[in-house]
Order: C-alpha cells, then structure tokens, then sequence
C-alpha cells in the first residue's frame, strides 16, 4: 500500500467519526468537529508534501493531486463555516468522505518525471489552474451547504446569504481561471480559444454558474443550478479526462 493511501485512509476513518456519533444520537461539538476537520487537513497536507518531494513541483500535472488540493481546501472552508449544527457536520464530513475516496485509485495516475514540457513552464499555468482550483472548492463547499439547507428548508432564509456569497467567489474564481487559460493558450498553442472540450466545459460551468445569479431567490431552482454546476465540475474532471481525451487530458 502506497504512504498516500495510509493518509487518505486515516483521514477517511477520522471523517466517519462525526456519522458513527449521530447514528447513536450523541452531540459532536463544534470545536470537536473543527479539530476532526483539522487533523483530515493535516493528512491532505502530508500527502500534497509527499508528492512533491516525490515528483517536485509544480504537483498539479494529475487529477490525483488536483482532487486532493480541493479536499485540502474544503477540509479548511468548512472550518470556518458558520454552521454548527449535528447535521451539517455529517453532510460536510460524508461528502468529503466520498471526494477523498474518489481519488484514491486516482494515484497512479501521475507524471513519471519531474521535468516540465515547455508547454507547462508558464507564468500562466501557475495562474490559471490554481484559479480552478479555488473556484471548484467554493463551489462544492456551496453545494454541502445547499444539500443541508434543501434537507432543512426552515434554515434556508438563515443560511443563502452564505450561498450566495460562496458562489460569487467561484464564480469570479471562474473567470480568472478562463481568462489565465486564454492567455496561456495564446502562448501555447497561438490562439485564445480552441473549443477543446474542457475549454468547453468549463465555459458551460461560467454559464451554469451565471444562472443561479438569475434564480437565487428561488430556493428550488437555485439548488437544482447548483447540482448541475456541480455534475458538471465532475464531468470536467472525470469524464473529459477518461472518457473523452482533448488538449487538456492530464
């Protein structure tokens, strides 16, 4: 067993814990929680060091490493959650839970040299896919705090303003990321925009996103924007990467 999988495994079992809890209708603190997320950062985080002294910099080459830098991202973004009830704390830490797990068999899956092609050594690339990377976990974190308030309407009114607030940053995240990608395919490849299929997608993330904007008053149809913007992060990141391979597989 690869030292990345003891991480994601460890950090996998300290994630059931807050479930295991309310099964046996047992209070978890916040301060409790918030250490449970800390110490699941703390894996991430070893596992991000790990491939970087492995494979050097920069590690974001893979879906492996991308994944686990959102995890990474939303272990932190939940900690400052306003929340604090025992049913969130199950919501945020199952479905981190299955985010981690998604990318477990994805570690083999990774650059054989620590030798960057002169297509990735750019100003541009550093730019453009951590931009992605913010606005993917803002995202997601927004869509846990959607399930929970769909789950409870009566705290819909209490928490869509922290929504909101959280799909404006992905979005402008989302922006930064295409804008960064443009000028860096210009650079690459002599043209802003080449309709490759992840270009594509994530366009149609930017749009999905802009919908919500329109519909955020509406509590059923906004959460229903947010799903799809959500399966269409997933398709982005899965689908285009293994199913249909353009200019952008990695």
């Amino acid at each position: 067993m690869k030292v990345e999988h003891c991480f994601i495994l460890f950090a996998c079992l300290v994630l059931l814990i807050p479930a295991i809890f309310r099964m046996f209708k047992k209070e978890f603190s916040s301060t409790t929680f918030k250490i449970l997320l800390l110490i699941v950062a703390c894996s991430l985080a070893s596992i991000i060091a790990l491939r970087i002294a492995k494979y050097g910099m920069p590690i974001l080459r893979n879906i492996f490493d991308i994944l686990i830098i959102i995890s990474f991202l939303i272990s932190i973004g939940f900690q400052f959650s306003l929340i604090r009830d025992s049913q969130f704390q199950v919501i945020a830490t199952l479905f981190l839970l299955v985010l981690i797990l998604c990318s477990m068999p994805l570690s083999s899956v990774t650059a054989k040299t620590k030798y960057l092609p002169p297509v990735l050594k750019s100003l541009y690339f550093y730019l453009h896919i951590p931009a992605y990377i913010i606005a993917y976990a803002l995202l997601l974190i927004a869509f846990a705090v959607s399930i929970y308030t769909y789950c409870l309407p009566a705290r819909y009114v209490q928490y869509s303003t922290h929504i909101s607030q959280l799909m404006k940053a992905s979005f402008w995240f989302m922006n930064l990321g295409i804008i960064f990608g443009a000028l860096w395919a210009e650079q690459a490849w002599g043209s802003f925009w080449a309709w490759d299929i992840k270009e594509n997608f994530s366009l149609a993330i930017l749009l999905s996103q802009s919908l919500y904007f329109h519909s955020e008053e509406k509590r059923k149809i906004s959460f229903l924007i947010i799903v799809l913007t959500t399966l269409l992060v997933f398709i982005n990141l899965f689908g285009v990467n293994f199913v249909k391979r353009g200019l952008h597989a990695y």
